[in-house]
């Protein structure tokens, strides 16, 4: 009898806490608790603060973008992450500012932010109980001015020579615009190259 009372109690017990475990559906999105802005005004604020190597893809079409201190940043929400790309596009004295606004506004829409490919003085805005993890380096090319002269560079130079007796040509294209059988071409050397190294 005992046993019987106590499973009687326990699923009336969970028949009326049920809402307790109710998990809410992914219409509801967190959103960043700071002023929404447009890619104009991204663009307005790149042509005026400049950025670093990659904030040209701060105007890709799938970004959002904030106002942040004196100009905006350009971010992605993916796992309950808020991914700052690049620096932020403000002047360098407000740096440290966007960066506490970015933080304070992914964390009340329950976010964790987070900043990818940023430059030293973003890295030095950052607050110090930020870890951060070196991924890669940008190597910058000066090209006006560009040489491939000299015995550093006389790999290079073979191999530009070599691709003239190949016939190999450079031209710029959208992989999408290209026949198939460029594209397997393209996959089979990502592949290769992919294959070649130990990614964690």
């Amino acid at each position: 009898m005992a046993p019987t009372v106590l499973w009687i109690g326990q699923a009336v017990l969970l028949v009326l806490g049920r809402g307790a475990w109710r998990v809410r559906l992914r219409s509801s999105r967190r959103v960043l608790d700071a002023a929404a802005a447009t890619a104009a005004e991204n663009e307005r604020a790149l042509a005026q603060h400049g950025g670093g190597t990659i904030s040209w893809m701060t105007t890709w079409p799938l970004n959002s973008h904030v106002q942040l201190a004196d100009g905006t940043a350009a971010f992605q929400s993916h796992a309950g992450v808020a991914i700052m790309l690049s620096d932020p596009i403000v002047s360098a004295d407000r740096r440290a500012e966007s960066i506490e606004q970015f933080a304070r506004a992914a964390q009340r829409a329950g976010l964790i932010p987070a900043m990818f490919s940023v430059g030293q003085s973003s890295f030095d805005a950052c607050p110090p109980e930020w870890r951060s993890l070196i991924v890669a380096e940008d190597t910058v090319v000066d090209l006006p001015g560009l040489a491939f002269t000299g015995k550093p560079w006389a790999a290079v130079r073979a191999a530009i020579n070599k691709a003239g007796r190949e016939g190999i040509t450079f031209r710029m294209t959208r992989l999408t615009d290209e026949p198939r059988q460029v594209i397997s071409q393209v996959r089979r050397i990502s592949e290769q190259w992919t294959g070649d190294r130990s990614l964690p």
